[in-house]
């Protein structure tokens, strides 16, 4: 976990109520279990400390497990309103995503908690990739890069949300581990429903990564009106 993660984890919480989209407890939580992922990762521990981990995590996780179901977010009070009009961004602000999204998901404790803007017509992510998501060594693994462009192309397109079709990926370098990485994705081309989208990712300016992908448009509140009667 970055110091900027915890800053913003801090900065975008809610006080902890049970009808709140999230809270402040959620996002430590989350951050702190995401830190223990890549320090158990990317560091050789004794047996007996590993032993009372175990022990001390399956107590928590029985007080966990004891809760109600959580809503999935599309369904949290208080959410974005993404069925709706789309409020405009503000410049240089993060935009609202959904705490559980294992990409941008900050109350995630398994996910890869990136920030994403809005800059003109593009859509933008910004991440640094642990060892919990390591592939080769040093390198971050090609699948975790393939979603992470999938969720910026995905988002590039929510205007008028749509589902991907498909995604092409062209690996021009490996993926740094602990580098700011960002991600840069706009539609290229439209045809009815169907939208082309492509997407870079950069490190010091130098493109790494290529995407490509067509996404196919929906209409967000008959799926989100669906899933709630299927029982969210």
């Amino acid at each position: 976990m970055t110091t900027n993660e915890h800053e913003r984890g801090t900065m975008s919480s809610h006080d902890q109520t049970p009808e709140q989209y999230t809270s402040r407890s959620r996002l430590a939580a989350a951050a702190a279990l995401r830190r223990l992922g890549d320090a158990i990762v990317s560091h050789q521990v004794d047996d007996a400390d590993l032993e009372e981990l175990t022990e001390a995590v399956s107590g928590f996780t029985q007080i966990v497990e004891r809760g109600p179901a959580r809503l999935h977010g599309f369904f949290q009070p208080g959410r974005p309103d993404l069925a709706g009009e789309r409020p405009e961004p503000i410049e240089g602000a993060p935009l609202a995503t959904l705490p559980d999204c294992v990409i941008s998901g900050l109350a995630n404790p398994m996910g890869v908690a990136a920030t994403f803007f809005e800059e003109g017509e593009e859509a933008i992510c910004r991440v640094e990739l642990g060892h919990a998501f390591e592939g080769a060594p040093d390198r971050a693994h090609g699948g975790i890069v393939s979603a992470i462009f999938d969720h910026t192309m995905g988002l590039a397109t929510a205007a008028t949300p749509a589902f991907t079709g498909w995604i092409t990926i062209t690996y021009r370098a490996p993926t740094p581990l602990h580098t700011p990485l960002e991600i840069r994705a706009r539609i290229t081309e439209r045809d009815g429903r169907k939208l082309t989208v492509t997407a870079e990712m950069l490190v010091d300016g130098a493109v790494i990564v290529e995407g490509e992908g067509l996404f196919i448009t929906f209409d967000l509140a008959k799926v989100m009106g669906a899933a709630s009667d299927a029982g969210r």
